[in-house]
């Protein structure tokens, strides 16, 4: 009777024993895992916050690159505006010189065509002389 009382108390502190050391290594296992879903959550949130600041990063340098092709763009359209009008000043002075030039061609056929006359005359007087 005292060695199956001793067994049993041998045995149930044993069991005990092993019982709590199961019951440590699972509550060490439920802690564990718990901190790895923890920092797998904190790594979660630190991709989507590092993927959101690249994104950021990628359209900050996408609207700076759209703002200085429309500076470009604004540069070039005053640039042609300038050409437009230093033609249009050019083909004025070019219209201009073209009728001075037709104005001198048109005296001087009037003249020579004066001269002409008085030469005839003059010739016709020297004839009838």
């Amino acid at each position: 009777r005292v060695v199956r009382r001793w067994l049993k108390i041998v045995v149930s502190r044993a069991f005990e024993t092993w019982a709590g050391k199961i019951t440590a290594r699972a509550s060490e296992e439920a802690t564990a895992l718990a901190e790895a879903e923890a920092r797998a959550r904190m790594v979660a949130e630190l991709d989507s916050e590092a993927e959101s600041k690249r994104r950021e990063e990628v359209a900050a340098e996408t609207l700076a690159q759209l703002e200085a092709m429309e500076l470009e763009a604004a540069a070039v359209k005053g640039e042609m505006a300038n050409q437009k009008r230093l033609f249009d000043a050019w083909k004025e002075e070019m219209s201009t010189d073209l009728e001075k030039l037709r104005a001198a061609k048109d005296d001087e056929v009037a003249s020579l065509a004066k001269q002409l006359e008085e030469e005839k005359q003059a010739a016709a007087t020297t004839a009838e002389g």
